[in-house]
């Protein structure tokens, strides 16, 4: 349970990306393959416009979060239930069958914790099996800053903060500045 607060925590409030998701589902259609899905953010969202997902995580916590979450909404909305299936395996190394998918979708930075070059270069190997001839691969990434743009003395980013069960969780993003022998903290 401590993942699936941490990982709401981390993401769940942020809705700046949704429309872009909902706009390519759109364009491309369903089904959806959310690569990263964690608690369902993005997954659920297409769910609700109407779009079939398939919703890939590695973490079980996560994605059973996620099955919480397709049942709050049937007893407030209306049943999504169908329109969303879960996997779980690693980005690196699915293997979902003859499933082919339009638009494989990767938000929240998902690539970019994947172990480097070799990680992508395996996740990207498993994404190109799974779309179907045509499809689009949509992936989030962060904003490299390039070193005359980042200033010494600059104010830490504001934590994300959640409460839970009376409980207030709070995430301090970390600051990172590049410098011309790599990376401080």
């Amino acid at each position: 349970m401590s993942t699936v607060i941490w990982h709401d925590v981390e993401c769940a409030s942020y809705v700046e990306d949704l429309p872009l998701w909902r706009s390519l589902a759109a364009s491309y259609g369903d089904p959806v393959l959310d690569v990263g899905a964690g608690t369902g953010r993005v997954a659920l969202e297409l769910a609700r416009a109407g779009y079939r997902v398939t919703a890939l995580d590695r973490d079980p916590d996560l994605l059973s979060a996620l099955n919480v979450r397709l049942g709050e909404n049937r007893r407030i909305a209306r049943d999504i239930s169908q329109l969303v299936t879960t996997a779980v395996a690693d980005a690196r190394e699915f293997d979902l069958g003859e499933r082919r998918f339009p638009l494989v979708i990767v938000p929240m930075q998902t690539i970019q914790l994947l172990g480097g070059v070799d990680g992508r270069a395996r996740f990207l190997r498993c994404a190109h099996r799974h779309l179907t001839p045509g499809g689009v691969l949509a992936v989030a990434i962060a904003e490299v800053l390039d070193l005359y743009e980042v200033e010494d003395g600059m104010p830490m980013p504001l934590p994300d903060v959640r409460e839970e069960d009376g409980f207030v969780y709070s995430s301090q993003p970390t600051a990172v500045r590049a410098d011309r022998a790599g990376f401080v903290l």
